[in-house]
């Protein structure tokens, strides 16, 4: 049939890769003409896979059969193989062979059915997403919302939570500079009750000194009371000899106390400066060990910033291949990724801050902290040294008082042998006695004055050496100190700078990501554009036909021989109509204008209306037998009604305002 025939002409036209023209403006004149498709790069379809068990099976069972029917004939039936003919051989291997074989291609099948199926299923759901777009793409742009708000949420958690660690890291800094006030304090008690130690030594020193004064004057007093009696002289002198020899080791003793006290107040004063110089030490460690964990809390935020946007750049190529006709949605959400990131930008610039504030402070503090117990420490070595001068005087003191003792010990002694001798020769030999006794006892008190002059001297040079070791050991414990500090204070000098990099890169890439999407939006409308005109073409050509099938309908109906008419002069019943319109008066300006598919079907039309307008007419003419059945009847039957509501841009609605 001739219907047929252009059917398939107009099939195989459509069957070519032609893609939509451009749509242009009816006004100028101009007719859309048809484009070559431009190359498309498709990804590769997957390939199908399952189904491999059933050829497994397929595989498994032809080897059994081959395997049992081989061990049968060969044990059981036949006994000689060589005395078989050929025919008898093929005959064999055929009935082995065959449904090995047969299970194998039922393997093959029963796998490739599977893939098929699969397949099927992935199709299916294929044009299930096809066939609701808007669904498909609106649950993806929902997850996506979900994923921005998820992503916001945990930077906004993270914000939190540095802020906290900076508020415990501020409360653990006040803990540390409260704990050195209170070193300090103790310090400055100690090096007082050390003060005071060394005064009451020095009094102690003084004390013996008056009464080793006072044993010279009984000394003295005996001596001349035993010139009086030469005997009772003798015996006085050497009691009064013993009893000074005791007095001496007395003293000698008590100054060797107190030179191990003062050893002794030395250690303890080395000792806490020890301490001092550990806790300054441990300050410096959890210092250093507190910048460590700001480090890593900083590479962990940014390496979530990282990650935050890579999963927006993840969805946002995701939302990119699924977009279709929502291009003011794409712009809201622009507008509020935008605020987002601004927000973003400024909370981490007020975060930067707030954390620069922090830490300079906390420099700040530990400045002040470090030369408070510099001077602190420089006050007790001042103060130590001068008490080291004064314990260094008072040994000294001590020593000329008992070198002046000794001295008048042996003025006493040889008066004493002047009148001794003056008195008796008798006593000479008790005199001369006592008198070498007096001398050792005198030789022996020297050399304790001596060692504990020299026990003072050492203890002296000793605490001063410690004094001056501990001192140099705080000064470059503060050095190190300080070099920790300059070095945090860089890197937290730096921190606000890469955490606005960061921003400033999330940010460029969430506008690039949205210029994409605007982008596809755009292609996406496009494309919507050329398939409705193609739909439109397609209506056409449709119902060029259908008006074809009616023409010869009514023709049928009304007695009259077919009309025959080539398959290119299908008569145009959109022509017809527009001619019994065009006397009608030019439509209003408030009148609603055609849309822009409508339009280029209507430009499409004109030249064809130019051209099958006369044989319009005589087909016409020739379709209106006189009591017949006319095609145009159906057509005007097919109009809506007044209180149907077409959908915009059909034909019915377009002939029903121009009616």
């Amino acid at each position: 049939m001739p219907a047929d025939d252009n059917s398939a002409a107009k099939s195989a036209k459509t069957a070519q890769p032609v893609t939509p023209a451009v749509l242009k403006d009816p006004a100028e004149g101009q007719v859309p003409a048809p484009r070559t498709a431009a190359s498309i790069s498709v990804a590769p379809a997957k390939a199908a896979n399952g189904g491999g068990w059933i050829a497994f099976a397929g595989a498994a069972c032809a080897a059994l059969w081959l395997g049992g029917a081989g061990a049968y004939l060969y044990g059981y039936v036949i006994d000689d193989f060589a005395a078989l003919s050929p025919a008898q051989l093929a005959g064999i291997a055929i009935f082995a062979g065959a449904p090995a074989l047969l299970f194998l291609l039922s393997g093959l099948l029963g796998r490739t059915v599977a893939r098929a199926s699969a397949q099927v299923r992935s199709v299916e759901n294929a044009v299930a997403r096809l066939s609701t777009p808007a669904d498909t793409l609106q649950g993806e742009v929902r997850q996506m919302a979900d994923a921005v708000s998820l992503q916001v949420g945990r930077i906004n958690t993270a914000m939190d939570s540095a802020l906290a660690r900076l508020a415990a890291m501020e409360e653990v800094i006040t803990h540390h500079a409260d704990s050195l006030e209170d070193t300090s304090k103790a310090a400055r008690e100690r090096v007082e009750s050390l003060m005071r130690s060394l005064k009451g030594e020095r009094e102690k020193l003084a004390e013996i000194a008056d009464s080793l004064d006072d044993k010279a004057s009984l000394i003295a007093a005996a001596i001349q009371e035993q010139g009086e009696m030469v005997a009772a002289a003798a015996e006085l002198a050497k009691e009064k000899a013993n009893e000074g020899a005791l007095t001496l080791r007395a003293g000698a003793e008590r100054l060797s106390g107190a030179g191990d006290e003062t050893i002794k107040s030395a250690e303890k004063a080395s000792e806490i400066l020890a301490q001092r110089a550990g806790s300054m030490r441990e300050l410096a460690e959890t210092l250093k060990s507190r910048g460590d964990g700001l480090d890593a809390a900083y590479l962990k935020h940014r390496e979530r910033l990282a990650e935050a946007s890579e999963a927006l750049r993840k969805e946002q190529e995701k939302i990119a291949a699924a977009l279709d006709f929502h291009k003011a949605e794409l712009a809201t959400l622009s507008k509020t990724a935008g605020s987002g990131a601004e927000t973003l930008r400024k909370s981490a610039e007020e975060s930067g801050a707030v954390f620069t504030r922090a830490i300079n402070d906390a420099i700040t503090r530990a400045s002040a902290l470090s030369k408070t117990i510099e001077s602190e420490t420089r006050l007790a070595a001042e103060s130590n040294e001068a008490i080291l001068k004064r314990l260094t005087e008072t040994a000294r003191e001590a020593r000329e008082a008992a070198t002046e003792s000794a001295e008048r010990f042996s003025g006493q002694a040889s008066a004493a042998e002047a009148a001794l001798e003056r008195v008796s020769e008798a006593g000479f030999e008790a005199a001369r006695r006592s008198d070498e006794a007096f001398q050792a006892r005198l030789r022996e008190a020297e050399l304790l004055v001596d060692k504990a002059a020299k026990a003072s001297e050492e203890a002296g040079e000793t605490v001063r050496k410690q004094l001056a070791d501990t001192l140099e050991a705080a000064r470059k414990q503060a050095d190190h100190v300080e070099l920790m500090l300059r070095d945090m204070r860089s890197r937290f000098d730096d921190a606000p700078a890469a955490a606005r990099r960061a921003t400033l890169e999330l940010e460029r890439a969430l506008s690039e990501g949205l210029s994409k999407l605007n982008q596809t939006a755009e292609d996406a409308s496009e494309s919507a554009r050329e398939i409705d005109a193609m739909f439109q073409a397609r209506v056409r050509h449709n119902y060029e036909l259908l008006s074809d099938f009616m023409l010869r309908m009514g023709s049928v109906a009304g007695g009259r021989k077919p009309i025959d008419i080539a398959p290119d002069e299908v008569p145009d019943p959109l022509n017809v109509r527009r001619r019994s319109s065009r006397p009608s008066p030019a439509p209003a300006e408030d009148e609603v204008q055609l849309e822009a598919r409508d339009r280029v079907i209507d430009d499409a039309d004109e030249d064809g209306t130019s051209r099958e307008r006369p044989r319009d007419e005589r087909l016409a003419t020739q379709a209106r037998p006189e009591g017949g059945w006319r095609w145009k009847d159906l057509l005007a039957n097919m109009d809506p009604d007044e209180d149907d509501e077409p959908p915009a841009g059909s034909p019915a609605k377009r002939g029903k305002r121009r009616d």
